[in-house]
């Protein structure tokens, strides 16, 4: 047959394996940092309005 890659072996398909692996885990931890960043705002704007209100009942 012309035209077609011959199938791969079982160490291609292991290194590949591992290449999907790490590249979803990177996506994964970029997500959780830009997460824990959104969080992290929100909860400094949660305490900056709270210690506002704070001040003015004071």
């Amino acid at each position: 047959m012309r035209g077609t890659a011959p199938p791969w072996t079982h160490a291609e398909v292991e290194a590949a394996t591992r290449i999907v692996r790490l590249v979803l885990e990177q996506r994964n931890n970029h997500r959780m940092r830009e997460l824990s960043l959104r969080e992290n705002e929100s909860l400094l704007g949660q305490k900056d309005y709270l210690r506002k209100e704070v001040n003015h009942r004071v």
